[in-house]
């Protein structure tokens, strides 16, 4: 047992001096080709780098040695095989960064080529506040009574994809999971009742319009539609009623209750949507953004609700319709098209 375990230390251990000894010699062989481009023996730079660009190289050696194969090639008066080594060169680093040492031909041979995401991989969080627009409100008593509203800022997780039709077009598609809590405040001579909703919804959103990219970047102006589904809506009820001829108020609870029923199972929504996003080095973009989504449709269904159930709430809701805001941020992993 104690010659395996030797055994296999040293397999190890010779395994470990091969790659140090591999990745020493491409070292060597990088060094090398820069002395042989700086003193102008440029057809010796592509073959002393060939062997390790095969295999030996890391990301930062490889776009080293085609930066050197093309800075020879530039040179040699050799356009065909330059823009070949470039193309490979974007292919492993499509934000290339300029260096100081850059000369103006390689500057100038790099901007030849239209670089820009074929695709994107999204990945995103953020706050929504919603606002209600509630144009009529029945009391169930017949008396007056003063009705609020009022939203709480929300949670949404998402997942999504892009598609980059043309250069300054995209289109994405993506899904979130959306958690947001609202009240409902009722006062009228006699009652006070206060109903809280916390709902779960999941949306499905595409959306399409113009992208650019400034200096480091990314700027997006999009415009779709959400579609929005009602998973849950839980509810607390509290309702704290004056007893006639008794001074005295009686309160009653009921919590965490399900008041699914009473809403619209499913909406549509318009929304506009702006992103501006900071390019990274390892081809993705982080991204702020701000949503806007327009509530058009109905989404209560009180006015249906029997009549022990309306009491129960005190009122009757009638156009009660609402929007969001939402604001966060997201990560988009690109793939990338040059031409």
């Amino acid at each position: 047992m104690k010659s395996i375990i030797q055994l296999i230390l040293l397999m190890a251990f010779v395994a470990s001096g091969i790659i140090v000894h591999a990745q020493t010699d491409c070292s060597q062989a990088l060094i090398q080709a820069e002395r042989a481009y700086y003193t102008g023996r440029f057809n010796e730079v592509s073959e002393s780098l060939a062997p390790c660009l095969a295999s030996g190289f890391s990301k930062e050696q490889r776009i080293e040695a085609y930066r050197l194969i093309g800075l020879s090639f530039i040179f040699s008066r050799n356009s065909v095989k330059a823009d070949s080594v470039l193309r490979l060169l974007l292919q492993i680093t499509p934000q290339y960064e300029k260096r100081p040492d850059d000369p103006p031909e390689f500057i100038r041979a790099i901007e030849k080529f239209n670089v820009f995401p074929r695709t994107g991989f999204i990945l995103g969080a953020g706050l929504i506040q919603p606002f209600f627009r509630v144009d009529e409100v029945f009391n169930v008593r017949n008396i007056p009574s003063r009705l609020e509203y009022k939203g709480s800022i929300g949670q949404m997780l998402s997942v999504g994809y892009g598609w980059y039709l043309k250069q300054h077009v995209v289109l994405n598609v993506w899904t979130e999971m959306q958690r947001v809590s609202f009240s409902v405040n009722n006062k009228d001579a006699r009652v006070e009742t206060e109903l809280s909703e916390r709902q779960v919804r999941a949306q499905l959103m595409l959306a399409s319009g113009y992208t650019t990219k400034k200096n480091n970047l990314s700027f997006q102006v999009l415009g779709g539609l959400s579609l929005n589904q009602l998973l849950s809506a839980r509810a607390d009820l509290q309702k704290s009623e004056d007893v006639p001829g008794f001074d005295q108020t009686v309160t009653s609870r009921e919590t965490n209750f399900s008041n699914r029923n009473h809403r619209a199972k499913s909406d549509v929504r318009p929304l506009i949507m702006v992103n501006v996003g900071w390019y990274q080095k390892k081809n993705y973009i982080i991204n702020l953004f701000a949503r806007y989504e327009w509530g058009l449709l109905n989404m209560t269904a009180n006015r249906e609700s029997d009549p022990a159930q309306a009491i129960k709430y005190e009122w009757l809701e009638d156009n009660f319709k609402s929007s969001y805001i939402t604001v966060g941020i997201n990560y988009t992993k690109l793939k990338y098209k040059i031409h």
